[in-house]
Parts: C-alpha cells; structure tokens; sequence
C-alpha cells in the first residue's frame, strides 16, 4: 500500500493519485457503523478494502471502493444520509498536512486556492474549481467515479468534508 508523502505538497508537478483516497476518508466510519447495527471490518471486506485502513489514516485506498462502501452502508443501515453524518465529524486535522496548509493561508481565498491545488493529494478522484463571475463566487465539485449509480453518499460526503474546514476559516 502506498502511504502518502507530504513533500508531494511542495511540487505541482508530481501526477495527482489517479482514483486513491488517503484511508482519513474513513475517518469515523467504524463508530458510525457499529452505532447503525453494521459490522465494519465486513463491510469493509464487502468491498475490497483493508480493515487497516480504519486505523492508519495515510494508506491510499480506492476511490470507487469507498463510494461501494459508503453506499451500501446506506442501504444496509436504511440511512440515508450516511455520507452526511460520516462527514460531521471533520476538520482541518483529517486533511493532514493538507489541512496545516489550508490553516496558514491568510485569506478564505488563499485557503480555497490551496485547496484546489493540493487536493489531489489526499484524494485523486476529487476535483474543485473556483468560478467568479465578478459578482459571485462558486466552488464547483467533481467526484470521478466509474460507477455513478454508487456516488450519491461519496458526493455529500465530499460537499460536506470540503466546505466544513473552509467555513471554520472564515
């Protein structure tokens, strides 16, 4: 399993992760589950992911593995909002150095642009693009899925995840 090296920050020029996800993705995801009556190492397994992923938050895991999982966790659970309320738990710190980054930045603006272009860091299959028409901002999400009939939960989640830490700084 590849672990993600924090001096990829530094250099635009390494390729982004393709569709890897650092296993923080997961943060909360076994107390979660466990509270909705689900066994999270077998979930886990139901969808080819390793259950060390729930304890190290730095192996790359796959993107589409995560969305199975967060999507079947929903139907199993009979919760909708899963994804939802697996993302209120996050802040700066699941990011990683990512998050240390986005903290120093002095501006929401400066924060979202390093946002977007350190991303792909800690998640290869997620993209944001920043629009400004002059009057209004809009922050634009991309989750690149193979399978889109699975990605409702891993697009909430994303929404969630992203604006969270950003809201904390302005």
């Amino acid at each position: 399993m590849r672990r993600v090296d924090a001096s990829q920050l530094r250099d635009a020029r390494i390729p982004a992760v393709g569709s890897l996800t650092r296993s923080a993705t997961l943060t909360g995801y076994e107390s979660l589950a466990t509270s909705l009556g689900m066994d999270s190492p077998h979930m886990l397994q139901m969808v080819s992911l390793p259950t060390e992923a729930l304890c190290d938050p730095d192996i790359l895991i796959s993107l589409d593995s995560v969305a199975r999982l967060l999507h079947e966790s929903a139907l199993r659970s009979r919760q909708e909002a899963f994804g939802l309320l697996l993302a209120e738990t996050r802040g700066l710190n699941n990011l990683g150095i990512l998050g240390l980054v986005i903290r120093e930045e002095p501006t929401l603006r400066a924060a979202t642009q390093a946002l977007i272009t350190y991303l792909r860091v800690q998640n290869g299959g997620l993209s944001l693009r920043l629009e400004d028409d002059g009057e209004l901002e809009a922050l634009h999400l991309e989750l690149k899925l193979q399978r889109q009939e699975v990605a409702r939960q891993g697009i909430e989640m994303s929404v969630a995840v992203t604006l969270r830490p950003l809201s904390t700084l302005s």
